[in-house]
């Protein structure tokens, strides 16, 4: 496998699927978060939702870093993307919740 395919997230599947129906990881969570946000946020958006996550993980206590790192994992699978190197981002088209079919 070469390092340009290689995505270290094993749960990547999942975030492009929608958010599980229990949300399994952090950064299942930290998707959520982003999709509550408008399409383009900031980093300080993001950590003012950090309690959200404190609530889940009590024993982080590196939950900006852990959320820094969330954030490019989500970058890295194609549900957000970097605007600038001061903290702005868009959510991608991608990270949209799949729509419910009319029946």
């Amino acid at each position: 496998m070469s390092q340009a395919n290689y995505v270290p997230f094993d749960l990547l599947d999942d975030l492009h699927d929608g958010p599980p129906t229990e949300p399994r990881s952090l950064n299942d969570r930290l998707l959520m978060i982003v999709r509550t946000l408008p399409c383009v946020f900031s980093l300080h958006d993001v950590y003012r939702r950090a309690h959200d996550l404190e609530r889940f993980y009590p024993r982080n206590t590196e939950m900006e870093a852990a959320i820094r790192a969330g954030l490019q994992t989500l970058r890295d699978a194609g549900l957000i993307e970097f605007l600038d190197n001061r903290g702005h981002y868009r959510r991608l088209p991608a990270a949209e919740p799949p729509r419910r079919r009319a029946a």
